[in-house]
């Protein structure tokens, strides 16, 4: 397995509007990426994530799947995202939903990404060079847990 960066989360996140993927650079890998991201009921926090995946190249994906028909909120933020966006609707449980999208997923690379999930562009920057230096491995980043959280997730 190949650490990459820290990814942290926090209350503040980076937010980017618009898709600003050319400030990156060159990032070839990220084109063939395929990012799932299984969404509970209830949940909206998918919607800061979007943000931070604005960056992404036109031709990456990003599959959220969840238990409910699509949120309007959805369709708005697809309106600003550049890459391909997809909402599915899969049977409830994360790993089933993580199942679903990487059933349907094009890209050569699979990201799986909470929807609570928060980082800045360099994580981005991080993975296209990971995924270039061993592009058959298992890479994974380092992660921070917000404190708000069910006291059990401190021990992670």
């Amino acid at each position: 397995m190949i650490p990459l960066a820290s990814f942290v989360s926090s209350h503040e996140p980076e937010i980017i509007s618009g898709n600003k993927h050319d400030s990156l650079g060159p990032v070839p890998y990220l084109e063939r990426l395929s990012i799932v991201v299984p969404v509970g009921p209830g949940d909206d926090s998918w919607q800061v994530l979007l943000e931070s995946l604005s960056e992404l190249p036109e031709s990456a994906e990003v599959w959220l799947i969840g238990i409910q028909a699509e949120p309007v909120e959805f369709s708005r933020s697809r309106e600003r995202i550049g890459c391909q966006m997809k909402w599915i609707v899969a049977p409830k449980g994360r790993a089933r939903q993580m199942n679903a999208g990487a059933r349907l997923s094009q890209g050569e690379f699979l990201w799986f990404l909470h929807a609570d999930s928060q980082f800045t562009s360099d994580a981005l920057v991080a993975l296209n060079a990971s995924l270039a230096t061993a592009s058959d491995s298992v890479h994974y980043f380092d992660l921070s847990y917000q404190t708000d959280g069910p006291a059990a997730a401190r021990l992670n």
